[in-house]
């Protein structure tokens, strides 16, 4: 909470009325456990696939790979 504190007291500044903080247990930076069960895994984007196509750009950085996963294991 300490790091947000500035970003939260600016938007009280500028009179924002609402902050909303959206988080679900699949996401990495949760960590979490119930009932002794630690959290085992972890993932981005609702783990979608994005097609990596030859008319993309930047697609000379994915390599020969053909889709984009986001997926993260912690």
């Amino acid at each position: 909470m300490a790091d947000f504190r500035p970003l939260i007291d600016q938007l009280a500044k500028m009179k924002f009325s609402r902050l909303n903080v959206l988080a679900f247990g699949y996401q990495p930076y949760l960590d979490w456990q119930y009932d002794g069960v630690k959290q085992s895994s972890a993932r981005l984007w609702y783990d979608c696939h994005f097609p990596i196509t030859t008319d993309m750009a930047g697609r000379e950085l994915f390599g020969d790979g053909e889709e984009l996963r986001m997926p993260v294991n912690s």
